[in-house]
């Protein structure tokens, strides 16, 4: 990580590197080391590989300890990509291995598969053995079985003469020492900082203390990992663009350790820190990229079609089951009237058993439950009536408001923030000594404990009448720390008021106002909607 600097904020572009295959150092082999019995040098990393000759100041080649599996097409078998055959690591994430379960090595197949692609590009890929010593890194206290399946894969599918095995923390620490202190290190931590895991190796004598030994399970990749949560989490809108790679190299670019984490957050919230922001600039297509306040009216027109359909299908459906409801009373109300036909042709004895057998005792229910039944038609009908209306009316979906009521609001909003934006720049600049605010503000303070002195000498007044009048309060408002007012809570309830009005008739504006866009290198553009500001961040 390196250490943070307070220079001019710049607009920082990702790398997007690429791996790029490793070539085949068969030449440089075949002249300097073939048939000498140099060793090779393996850090056997979590994260990198490192393989090399020893005696050289560097490694001979450098690559990612993973394999990635991809399935082929139909009648071919599937490709495996090793080390830095892989270009791209978050388009196989999903199908990325590594030998390691958490600083152990477990899958020996694929520790096999990436020590064929290291030998074969040191140029040992036409040799049938290996026929030089292996010096290879391993965890602290590696449990034996680990140490003896690692021995049997070098010594049975390699034929190696001799295996080494060191921790990688321990072999630095002992370099460290003889280049700074001129002797090997005899006692002191080594404190290691993986991948997976941070490591506390005390050494005493010039020997590594194992049983006082501490780990920690955490590591590079937990730090990566949290602060990709914490930007997904802040910008929800540049979900999809912030992948871990891109996590990755803003840590090793931006990040830094705070020395003291409570005080750097005090600086940060009180502003001080404004210039210590970074602004990373994610990739974006202008021709194919459709820009997020763009997109919003389209989501926003396809979201209105789709409540429009879902609208008339419910609407359709209410209207059948009205119509199915009309004609039951119909056909209700025809029997209904044709029993009361019946009167007129049939003596009382016999209109007596018809309405019995209809089911009313008395000729007066049967014209009541004939008037219930024509009420009820009725009501029907006009409920059909006004579906019917509704169906063929186009659903506006909400009140109509025009564009200049709208455009009020935007600048009410702007008018609001920027107001609470000078109050608390004030409120800064009185914490400054040196600033006009405050040394305006100490003037009227001496001035008033002048007075209050020389009213004692007189003891013109025993009274304190502070507040009576008018001008003492416009003292008040002149010494007032927030010099202007603070938030007050009709504010908050209106910046509410217009944020819910907004988001209801105008979501891209809003969805653009939540965005890294204004003071920090915004601008609106398209290219300030893809920009990602970096604050506490950096260090949390």
């Amino acid at each position: 990580m390196s250490v943070h600097d307070a220079s001019n904020q710049q607009l920082y572009h990702f790398a997007e590197e690429q791996a790029t295959p490793d070539p085949y150092l068969t030449p440089e082999y075949t002249a300097t080391h073939r048939g000498k019995g140099t060793s090779i040098i393996i850090d056997n990393g979590s994260s990198y590989c490192r393989m090399g000759w020893a005696g050289d100041e560097k490694p001979a080649i450098v690559f990612r300890n993973a394999v990635a599996r991809s399935r082929g097409k139909r009648g071919e078998s599937d490709q495996v990509c090793v080390g830095n055959d892989i270009s791209s690591v978050e388009a196989v994430r999903s199908s990325l291995r590594t030998q390691f379960d958490r600083c152990l090595v477990s899958n020996y197949s694929v520790q096999e598969q990436l020590l064929d692609y290291g030998f074969a590009h040191l140029g040992l890929h036409r040799q049938s053995a290996i026929r030089h010593p292996v010096v290879i890194t391993e965890p602290v206290c590696n449990p034996g079985y680990c140490r003896g399946q690692m021995s049997e894969l070098l010594f049975e599918a390699y034929d190696v003469p001799a295996v080494a095995y060191g921790v990688d923390a321990l072999f630095g620490a002992h370099r460290g020492s003889v280049e700074q202190l001129g002797r090997p290190l005899e006692e002191g931590l080594v404190v290691s900082c993986g991948h997976c895991t941070c490591r506390i190796l005390p050494v005493l004598q010039g020997r590594l203390d194992a049983t006082h030994c501490k780990r920690i399970n955490l590591g590079g990749v937990n730090v990566v990992a949290y602060l990709n949560r914490l930007l997904q989490l802040s910008r929800p809108p540049l979900l999809p663009h912030l992948t871990l790679t891109r996590a990755q190299e803003m840590v090793h670019a931006h990040c830094y350790l705070a020395t003291d984490y409570s005080a750097e957050l005090q600086e940060w919230g009180s502003g001080s820190r404004a210039g210590d922001v970074r602004l990373a600039q994610l990739p974006y297509s202008p021709s194919l990229a459709t820009p997020l306040l763009v997109d919003a009216a389209g989501r926003e027109a396809k979201d209105r079609q789709r409540r429009e359909r879902a609208r008339e299908q419910l609407l359709k459906v209410n209207q059948r089951k009205r119509e199915e409801k009309i004609a039951e009373f119909e056909e209700e109300l025809e029997r209904l009237l044709a029993v009361q036909t019946e009167r007129e042709q049939l003596d009382a004895e016999e209109y007596s058993l018809l309405l019995e057998q209809a089911g009313f005792p008395t000729h007066e229910a049967l014209l009541s439950a004939t008037q219930a039944v024509q009420s009820s038609l009725e009501t029907e009908q006009q409920r059909l009536a006004s579906l019917l209306q509704k169906l063929s009316a186009p659903d506006l979906g909400s009140e109509a408001v025009s564009e200049e009521w709208l455009q009020s609001l935007r600048e009410r909003q702007k008018e609001l923030l920027e107001q609470r934006r000078q109050r608390r720049a004030s409120r800064q600049e009185l914490g400054k000594r040196r600033s006009a605010a405050s040394q305006n503000r100490m003037r009227i303070i001496s001035q008033l404990a002048e007075e209050a002195a020389v009213g004692k000498r007189s003891k013109r007044s025993k009274e304190d009448t502070f507040g009576m009048n008018d001008d003492d309060w416009n003292v008040y408002r002149a010494i007032s720390r927030d010099t202007g007012g603070s938030d007050s809570e009709r504010e908050d309830i209106e910046l509410a008021d217009i944020k819910k009005v907004l988001d209801k008739h105008d979501p891209g504006y809003m969805r653009a106002q939540a965005l890294p866009t204004g003071e920090v290198g915004g601008g609106g553009s398209v290219a300030s909607l893809y920009q990602l500001p970096l604050g506490i961040e950096r260090f949390r």
